[in-house]
Parts: structure tokens; sequence; C-alpha cells
């Protein structure tokens, strides 16, 4: 939904399990489960050409059962946020970042109370190209820090989206 200087967005998204899992492995390169991700933000234009822009999108994720266990991971919300500049009305590049935090109990297995809440920040950047048919090709780098019972890495997504 689009206003003057604030569109507002919504999204559903999810998480296949398509990497390689077995529980007995190191090595893995799935986390074995499914999640489901609903989200809820939106973005405020600085100026009339909608050249500068903010962003915060809030996501609700919530994990189905890991193959081969009894592990059901616990929910998360996830906050993220950006700063970008347009230009050309098509491209788009900015910093951004999120922070990740538990926000539900895992299930299957017993943890210490003090492991069983973690969390983890993030800052990046992000390049995007948008199409006069609304499509969109993001690229989106990010470098995590403040990691609470989780490790900490970098992560490069590639997002593709049609907007209505």
């Amino acid at each position: 939904m689009n206003f003057k200087q604030f569109a507002l967005n919504t999204r559903y998204a999810f998480w296949a399990p398509t990497g390689s899992f077995d529980m007995n492995s190191n090595s893995n390169k799935g986390k074995g489960f499914w999640s489901h991700n609903i989200g809820l933000g939106g973005t405020v234009y600085l100026d009339a050409k909608k050249s500068w822009n903010v962003s915060l999108m809030n996501t609700f994720e919530f994990n189905g059962k890991q193959k081969g266990t009894q592990i059901t991971p616990a929910s998360t919300h996830v906050m993220e946020y950006g700063i970008g500049r347009t230009f050309d009305e098509v491209f788009n590049m900015g910093i951004i970042g999120y922070r990740t935090k538990q926000i539900g109990i895992q299930k299957g297995v017993t943890l210490l109370e003090e492991l069983n809440d973690y969390g983890v920040s993030a800052a990046g950047m992000e390049f995007n190209y948008r199409t006069k048919s609304n499509w969109a090709f993001i690229t989106r780098w990010y470098l995590e820090y403040n990691g609470v019972h989780r490790p900490e890495g970098s992560a490069i997504r590639f997002i593709f989206l049609k907007n209505f």
C-alpha cells in the first residue's frame, strides 16, 4: 500500500529445508526444518522525489519440527532496518541491519535456561534494481555481531520479488 511519503509492506515468506541435514553430522548444509515468516513494516520517504528512504520491517518466524529429531526450534522476532538512496528511479543502495531475538522456547530438548535465549545483530549493505513492471532484484550483505548463545557470521542474500 503506497501513500504520498509512506509505503506499507506486508509479507509472507518461508525457508525450505533444501540443504542436506543429518542429525549425526557436523557438516550440515541445511537446518532440517521449515520456517514460516510473517512480516509488517514500512518505508518513509524523506524528500518529495523519494530519493532518500528509511525503512523498518518486523518479522515473526515460526519453525517446524526438525527432520530426524524431536526438536522444534524456538520462534524468533527479526527487526530489519535501513536507510537508502535511489538513483534514476530504479537503483537503490543503502546501509541495512537487523536484530534477531528468540521469543519462544525450543521444544523437544532440555536446555539450560540461560542457553534458551539467543539473539544476534548485523549490519551491512543493500543494492537493488526495480523494473517498471514492479519486479525487484535485491542483493544484501550482512556481518553479524553481538551473538548471544549462537554463532556469528556473514550472509549474502539474493531476493527476487514482485510488488502488487
